[in-house]
């Protein structure tokens, strides 16, 4: 399954479940941010190595670092770990509907 079908896969399942569910496409369309408003909560779906590979994203300290002013290059470069934490893609669901 190419990644477009996955992440169209992924939302739909998540509509199914009643979440209103924002997509964001990567600058070079090789990733996906997907968000459930009621929850805030979001993951990064995107390809890297020619595996998709998934990861949860923490929002409050992404928004802090956008506030402060730096690029997602920074962000990558400087707070990954602190932003960015691999899961399966088939954990996803699961994870955006942990409360």
């Amino acid at each position: 399954m190419n990644l477009k079908s996955k992440v169209k896969k992924i939302i739909e399942e998540l509509e199914d479940h009643g979440f209103n569910v924002r997509v964001k496409v990567g600058p070079d369309k090789d990733c996906y941010i997907i968000s459930s408003t009621e929850l805030k909560k979001a993951v990064l779906v995107g390809v890297a190595f020619g595996q998709i590979k998934c990861f949860s994203i923490n929002v409050k300290k992404w928004s802090w670092a956008e506030a402060e002013g730096f690029t997602r290059d920074e962000m990558v470069e400087n707070f990954s770990s602190e932003i960015f934490k691999e899961i399966h893609i088939n954990d996803i669901i699961k994870y955006i509907m942990e409360k």
